[in-house]
């Protein structure tokens, strides 16, 4: 390096030394000024600069009411300068004057923290007046005094000249001066004022303080350069602050400078006159301990976690090893047992005794082995002697007679009236089957004319929450307060990308270039622009409404906070950083004039808009404002989406707000007006439809960007229209059940015409219509009532219904299939009266059970489910009706077709030269489960497998029910091609704030009163459980209580705004009006005065006088603090009865009057209004005249939002802990708190949904055993098995649904409630079946029932709706295929596999026992004895009246035969002594003694019984109760008075030692075991010579016993 430049150097370093020496302040004293007075207008707007005067300071006299007010001022800020009157201070009156006007927005800013505004305010009060200010201040730069101002300042002449006392200094004014502080003073006040908020923008103050650095990169030093730097136009002078170390001290003390270091207030410490500290959401230090009250999200005890064994709930674990351990013992016995115990092949096998009637009940099998064994055992034991009187156990014989209990004869009684009922009721239906048809045609017109009533819902609220529940309620009370929640119309806009991320957008060359790093191009001006020109076109749309003939634009129904100042829409979106201007994006500034070098652009602003949203200044070159241009703050949180999931985290840390700055979204929000106006709102669905239409064009006209909308009628759209793409589904599912339906019920002949007559096309035409109009039926009675209809009811109540009725119809079609007429002269109506008579109270049964079951489970508060049930209930009744009415005549019409070989459709074609079918003919389904399927699942192998895989299977899924998911992913309900599936996925994956949420007082408050204030704010002084420090706590923990940001205060806002020393609250009380005009902000005029605050805070009726003026306020930035634009809808003010002051029992003695206590200013409902009955005081009739109405805030609101809530769970949770907030709250407060967001009325079924869903299956449950049970005849077990079978099969559905993602909901608990309808199908007419046959063996009982039901269960309801569902599996709609499809499969396979497969082996092992069975249990040790009982009539039926006359019902037994029930004991008697011993109990019998008569008979056919046969005389025995009846007595029932009773069967012997057949045909045994029936064919029954009618229709109707149907 040459010499030249270093002396150049050299040189300029020189110069700079010496212009600072000649610019600073020449002396450093103690008592020495560096600056006096105010001088120069070189500053910021009318801030004056302070005058150069390095002299002392000279006293500050009060001469005038401006001194007086400076020295008020001083002495509040700066009370260590002003010990006297007249103190030595660097200041003067216009300084003073000067720094309050200034210090005025920052109180507003600072007010909330007495502590850290005071240090704030002692800062620049020192600065200007303390009288040691050279010791810590250096001018550095100043300014010529200009002549303008020498006319007006203090030590000028009248010429303008300076006076003779004037300070030679005043020539100059200060530019830039240096300020020394201790670094313990800068560190404290930047400490003290750090964490005080800004309500409105819901940040720190400070983070408009620190340049472009975020907060986390703030620091003293950076906050005292921005306060006093003159880019904040708030300083008149360049501040800047140097901090001093104290090891420099030294340093500095030899040039004379000491650091201004003075004793701070910290943030929790009181400050000047006491002032509270400040609050804990303002001051870290204040806070003590975690946030008060329960934590609703955590466990009850967080120490002791679920207990889990290898990562899986122990609970599990010990079901399972128990389970099991159980399986494999019983596995291992029942084996065992089969192996070591194993019964003789025909030991189970049993035959009918000859005396068997059916519809009795009184079973009269006897065992083949019994049979067999009964001579052997009784020649063993003749060798005994005796005339069996006296004989031991195992020998002798006898009947003894038992009354029967009183349950049994109800039961009895019971079933009896019922198949009288139905038989005369189906013989009326066969013989009127034209009327039958004609009366249901009729209740169908005239219930369907209800149709034209019925109100279809689609609307959510609706359709999800109940008009009583608490969320609806608040939604009430919120809309009626401060109107519903605007309607949002939102787009977000990405940058499309490929499988590599790569986007698919060419930037322009500038992006390229000066993009920040971190920055993504969705940033870039280009696509700003798109954005912006999108916003535009939506704010020019003109819309037509037909419905209304008017046209209609974006400003017509938009939200307009700042009306009628600032005119325009709410947009939120980040173009309104540039006020949604193109020059202003595309405007930049260069360092030089040759544009090389970029100093600001558009980045560049949206990064200082990120840090500061609030700017008015972005604090580059451009200068240009954050604020929107409607006037609002456009948070970063709502306008930028699309985040990385590793930084959403950070984003609500206002540390790291340049995280920011990496969106790849951009969210454009548009408020729109929200009205209960009918049509208000119509005219706003209008334009919603046209602006759906413009955003669908400018995503398909810009293909690079991923464009993702919403309006708010796109739900309600996409459901209808998902709907009406699911018609052809469900039609088409419906059809194929249909056609089932015809084509299975018929038959095939025996020839290919025949065929055509055998078929059932019209029967199943005719029971698919009946179906439909119970449908229509239902309906149509609710659209009379006034019930509202859903789209469930027409997808699920027709699917229900139709396996109801489907399966009764194939039931009752197959058993008149099956029947088999013994004579041929049988009418046909009897024929179908008979058999309508087994099948009709099984399906009373099930119909009953179903109805009550969904009537009961009307009572759940969901809409949806209530809803559902009423109407299946009602449908499946009006089902019933028609199938015991128009079904018989139907079946009737269409029997005698086929009894006339006429063609099905076409029945007035004869089929001639074709053979009849033979009756009694069985389908394949009957087939296949006779010689398949039955001997498979009854065998010893597989039933104890059926057993252990059920109940395994039982107890896994009962495992599982905890785990289900609840709630509903809204684009389950969207077709797969619906827009706003691509907008849910991004408000999930891109947005980072949810829905507002509104904490609601929703009582009147005394907010007028001091004192209760301090339970709502969050000001200094505030009770740490105040509404608003609460909610700040909370907002401190998001992740649990969802809370993302701290509350908006208005009231905190309000009492900012109210301070006198603010220019917000103003009035001009010279008005012409005569009365005083509100002053805004940005009126500038000297009438306009501070509002006269009584004490400094704004209270009592100046409270309500001043609130309305704030709410109308515009804001601006000398009022940030103006309410309109946040609160103008927040406060609902309302003119109510106020009673006049309480008067106390110690004021009515003394005679004066009472006055408001602070207890009675806490307006509650209560004692707003006071009740002539009951008054609170005795009042004079003067004193009853000063009550008066008064405005009162009723209702008021504080705004914060939640956290970006993604799934159902979260929305549930954000919900049950903003209750619990509110609960805390209400309780502080002692008035009434509610929480409350747009989503909330959805949700709230959630919280609910399992408690409903286990009260509805309870229920439903019970109703169902109820019925059973007495329907059954009052037989409680197999009740209970109907119960336990649909309980199983629920609980494999909830299995189903954790297996394969179905939530519970309120679908999901429709399809569960029609489970329960659906499965009593699957499992009552079995175990009536089972119930009703009088086989005394469970296993031969289990076989009958599977065989004669579960056919037609199969066919009727399982293959019927497979080919249904299996459709749609195949719709467009997921919701289809999830809660549709997928339960209704599960629904139809668990209902098959329980009903077909675990009932009927259950039953097989511990089923229902017979009368017989029950007494017979007890006395088991002889297996030679046999049961052998007559049923005897004891008079005849010509007692009995006939319901129709030339008609009996065969299967009734007489009331003489009803009037005495006994049980018979019967004991086998050698073969030489046979004998039959009744014993008879009456009301004439003594309780010590039973008489007993031995009646000895002489079989008629005694050739057929052998030569060995013989028989006893009758003799007359007496018996002591105390002898017990001998073990070997085996019981069977006996119905009749046997005493004196003949029949002709009363010579038969109950034993043949010759054959194991019944006595008669034995020919038919087999045959008749074959095909179910229960009595020999050729055994006669019972007859009396007076009970039967000559009726031709009833010539041999006791014949048609035989055939069992039900």
């Amino acid at each position: 390096m040459s010499l030249a430049p270093r002396w150049t150097f050299v040189a300029i370093i020189l110069a700079q030394i010496f212009w600072m020496s000649v610019l600073s302040t020449r002396v450093h004293e103690k008592s020495r000024c560096a600056t006096k007075s105010a001088c120069n207008e070189g500053g910021q707007g009318d801030f004056l600069q302070a005058c150069v005067s390095n002299s002392e300071p000279f006293v500050f006299e009060v001469e005038n009411e401006e001194d007086s007010e400076a020295f008020y001022f001083l002495n509040s800020v700066c009370p260590h300068l002003t010990k006297s009157r007249s103190p030595e201070i660097c200041c003067d009156t216009t300084q003073l004057l000067q720094l309050k006007d200034q210090m005025a927005t920052v109180r507003m800013l600072f007010r909330r923290c007495p502590s850290c505004l005071q240090n704030f305010e002692s800062l620049w009060c020192n600065l200007l007046c303390h009288p040691d200010q050279s010791t810590f201040s250096n001018v550095t730069a100043t300014v010529p005094y200009s002549s303008e101002l020498k006319a007006s300042s203090k030590w000028s002449d009248a010429d303008g000249k300076w006076s003779e006392d004037s300070p030679p200094e005043y020539s100059e004014s200060v530019d830039a001066v240096t300020i020394y502080l201790s670094r313990d003073y800068a560190h404290n006040l930047y400490r003290s004022c750090a964490h005080v908020k800004f309500i409105g923008a819901s940040q720190e103050v400070i983070s408009k303080m620190c340049f472009e650095n975020p907060v986390d990169k703030c620091s003293p030093e950076l906050f005292l350069n921005y306060i006093g730097t003159k880019k904040n136009k708030r300083s008149p002078s360049e501040f800047t602050f140097e901090i001093v170390e104290d090891n420099q001290r030294a340093k500095y003390a030899e040039k004379g400078i000491h650091p201004l270091d003075l004793d701070l207030f910290q943030c929790n410490a009181r400050g000047y006159n006491n002032s509270e500290p400040c609050s804990c959401m303002d001051c870290p230090q204040s806070c003590k301990g975690p946030p008060r009250g329960p934590n609703p999200g955590a466990p009850l005890d967080s120490s002791n976690p679920p207990w889990r064994l290898l990562g899986i709930p122990g609970y599990v674990v010990v079901v399972a090893v128990l389970y099991i351990t159980v399986s494999c013992i019983y596995i291992v016995v029942s084996y065992m047992h089969c192996l070591y115990y194993k019964k003789p092949d025909d030991e189970d096998q049993y035959v009918a005794a000859p005396n068997y009637n059916y519809h009795q009940q009184h079973s009269q099998y006897i065992s083949k082995s019994t049979v067999q064994n009964c001579s052997s055992k009784n020649s063993m034991n003749s060798d005994g002697g005796g005339d069996g009187t006296n004989q031991t156990q195992g020998s002798g014989g006898g009947v003894v007679v038992v009354e029967v209990g009183v349950f049994e004869q109800i039961g009895r009684r019971f079933q009896s009236a019922l198949h009288s009922f139905f038989f005369q009721w189906g013989l009326t239906m066969a013989c009127q089957p034209v009327a039958a048809l004609l009366f249901g045609s009729m209740v169908v017109a005239v219930c369907s004319n209800g149709l034209h009533y019925v109100r279809w819902t689609t609307d959510p609220v609706e359709l999800w929450s109940s008009s009583g529940s608490e969320a609806y309620r608040e939604m009430e009370h919120f809309n009626s307060h401060f109107g519903p929640f605007f309607r949002i119309e939102q787009i977000i806009v990405k940058l499309k990308r490929n499988a590599t991320g790569a986007i698919r957008y060419e930037p322009d060359a500038y992006s390229e270039r000066y993009r920040p790093k971190d920055m993504d191009p969705i940033m870039d001006a280009p696509i700003l622009h798109q954005v912006l020109s999108l916003q535009e076109n939506i704010s020019n749309l003109t819309v037509y409404s037909t419905r209304h003939e008017r046209n209609v634009t974006l400003s017509d129904i938009c939200h307009k906070p700042m009306a009628p100042a600032n005119d325009k829409c709410a947009i939120m979106s980040v173009t309104e950083w540039f006020q949604n201007s193109h020059e202003t994006i595309d405007e930049k500034s260069y360092r030089t004039r040759r544009k090389r070098v970029i100093n600001a652009d558009h980045y560049k602003h949206i990064r200082a808009c990120i840090e500061s949203p609030t700017r008015l200044d972005d604090g580059t070159p451009l200068r240009t404002s954050c604020l929107a241009s409607w006037g609002g703050i456009m948070e970063p949180l709502i306008v930028l989406g699309g985040f990385k999931d590793s930084i959403r985290h950070l984003l609500d840390d206002p540390k790291h707000k340049e995280e920011f700055e990496k969106a790849t979204a951009l969210v454009v929000t548009i408020l729109v007006k929200n009205s209960l106006n009918s049509r208000e709102r119509e005219i706003a669905e209008d334009f919603e439809q046209s602006y759906l239409d413009l955003v669908r064009q400018f995503a398909l006209d810009h293909p690079h960007l991923h464009v993702a909308y919403q309006a708010q009628r796109s739900i309600e759209d996409e459901i209808e229209r998902a709907s009406e793409g699911d018609v052809k589904t469900v039609i088409c599912s419906y059809l194929i059940m249909f056609g089932y339906i015809t084509c299975c019920l018929g038959k095939v002949g025996g020839c290919g015409m025949r065929t055509l007559v055998d078929m059932k096309i019209t029967v199943g035409i005719g029971g698919v219509v009946i179906v439909m109009s119970s449908v229509a039926c239902s309906i149509g009675v609710f659209g009379f009532i006034g019930v509202p209809a859903t789209l469930i009811i027409m997808e699920v109540v027709p699917f229900l219904v139709l396996a109801v009725g489907v399966d009764n119809i194939f039931i009752l079609v197959q058993c008149y299939q099956r029947y088999r007429p013994k004579d041929r002269n049988e009418s046909l109506e009897v024929q179908i009266a008979t058999v309508f008579s087994k099948v009709a109270p099984s399906m009373l049964l099930s119909s009953c059970a179903e109805a009550l079951a969904f009537f009961l489970g009307a009572m759940t508060p969901m809409p949806a489910v209530r809803t559902f049930s009423l109407y299946a209930g009602m449908a499946v009744t009006f089902d019933f009706l028609f199938q015991i009415t128009c079904f018989v005549g139907l079946l009737t019409l269409d029997a005698k077709r086929q009894k006339d070989a006429r063609v099905d459709i076409a029945c007035c074609v004869p089929v001639d030269n074709c053979e009849k079918s033979p009756r009694g003919q069985v389908g394949t389904v009957y087939s296949l489960f006779k010689n398949y399927y039955s001997p498979i699942l009854f065998s010893d192998l597989v039933r104890p497998i059926v057993i252990v895989v059920f109940v395994g299977w039982f107890l896994a899924c009962c495992c599982m029910m905890p785990h289900i998911p609840i709630g509903l992913d809204q684009s389950l309900s969207l077709p797969s091609d619906s827009y706003m599936r691509d907008y849910f996925t991004a408000i999930s994956e891109d947005l980072n704030v949810g829905s507002p949420v509104y904490f609601v007082v929703k009582e009147p408050f005394p907010y007028e009163d001091p004192q209760q204030q301090k339970l709502v704010c969050g000001l200094a002084g505030c009770s740490a459980d105040s509404i608003v420090q609460q909610i700040s706590r909370a907002a401190k923990d998001k992740e649990r209580t969802k809370i993302a940001k701290m509350p908006n205060s208005w009231l905190d806002d309000f009492l900012d705004w109210s301070d006198p020393e603010s220019k917000c609250c103003r009035f001009d009380t010279t008005s012409d009006s005569g009365g005083r005009k509100f002053c805004n902000a940005s009126v500038q005029s000297e009438n306009c005065e501070s509002c006269p605050i009584d004490g400094g805070k704004v209270q009592g009726e100046q409270f309500m006088d001043l609130l309305p003026y704030f709410l109308s306020d515009i804001p601006s930035i000398d009022c940030p603090k103006a309410g309109k634009a946040a609160y103008a809808n927040g406060v609902s003010i309302k003119s109510v009865w106020t009673p006049p002051p309480l008067i106390t029992s110690s004021t009515l003695v003394n005679g004066s009057q009472g006055s408001w206590s602070t207890k009675n200013l806490a307006y509650s409902a209560d004692n707003l209004q006071y009740s002539s009955s009951s008054p609170p005081y005795s009042k004079t009739e003067e004193q009853s005249n000063k009550g008066e109405y008064k405005k009162r805030v009723v209702s008021s609101y504080f705004m914060t939002y939640h956290t970006a809530l993604r799934t159902s769970a979260d929305f549930t949770e954000a919900l049950v802990e903003s209750r619990a907030l509110a609960d805390r709250i209400s309780e502080s407060m002692g008035v009434e708190v509610y929480p409350y967001s747009v989503f909330y009325v959805f949700y709230e079924q959630y919280l609910s949904i399992v408690r409903d869903t286990v009260i509805n299956m309870s229920v439903s449950l019970l109703s169902i055993f109820l019925v059973t049970f007495f329907l059954l005849g009052l037989d409680i077990v197999s009740a209970l098995f109907v119960g336990v079978t649909i309980l199983m099969i629920i609980v494999s559905m909830c299995g189903l649904m954790y297996l394969w993602d179905i939530s519970l909901n309120a679908i999901s608990l429709v399809n569960l409630v029609m489970a329960v309808g659906i499965s009593v199908e699957f499992s009552a007419h079995t175990v009536r079946t089972f119930a009703v046959n009088p086989n005394p063996s469970r296993l031969q009982r289990a076989k009958d029932s599977l065989l004669e039901m579960g056919s037609s269960v199969l066919s009727g309801i399982t293959l019927t709706k497979l080919g249904g569902i299996l459709v749609l599996g195949f719709s467009n709609s997921e919701l289809f295929r999830v809660f549709y499809f997928r339960m209704y499969l599960g629904i139809v396979i668990f209902g098959a596999a329980h009903g077909l497969a675990f009932l009927p082996v259950v039953l097989s092992y511990i089923g229902p026992l017979t009368k017989e069975r029950k007494l017979r249990r007890t006395n088991r040790k002889c297996r030679g004895c046999t049961c052998s009982t007559g049923t005897q009539r004891s008079k005849g039926a010509q007692g009995q009246r006939n319901p129709r006359p030339g008609i009996t019902d065969p299967h009734l037994p007489t009331p003489q035969q009803e009037d005495t029930h006994s049980l018979v004991y019967t004991k086998s008697l050698p073969e030489q002594s046979k004998q039959t011993t009744v014993v008879t109990s009456n009301a004439e019998t003594s309780n010590s003694e039973l008489s007993a008569t031995i009646l000895t008979t002489v079989s008629k056919n005694e050739q057929r019984l052998g030569k060995n046969s013989s028989f006893c005389e009758a003799t007359s025995i007496s018996k002591d109760k105390s002898q017990p009846i001998p073990d070997c007595i085996e019981p069977t029932v006996f119905s009749s008075n046997v005493i004196g009773q003949k029949s002709a069967n009363e010579n038969r012997s109950a034993c043949n030692t010759e054959t194991d057949a019944p006595i008669g045909d034995k020919n038919n045994e087999k045959d008749l075991f074959e095909s179910g029936a229960m009595f020999s064919k050729a055994s006669a029954p019972l007859k009396n010579s007076t009970s039967k009618s000559n009726h031709p229709r009833t010539a041999n109707l006791d014949s048609s016993r035989e055939e069992t149907c039900a």
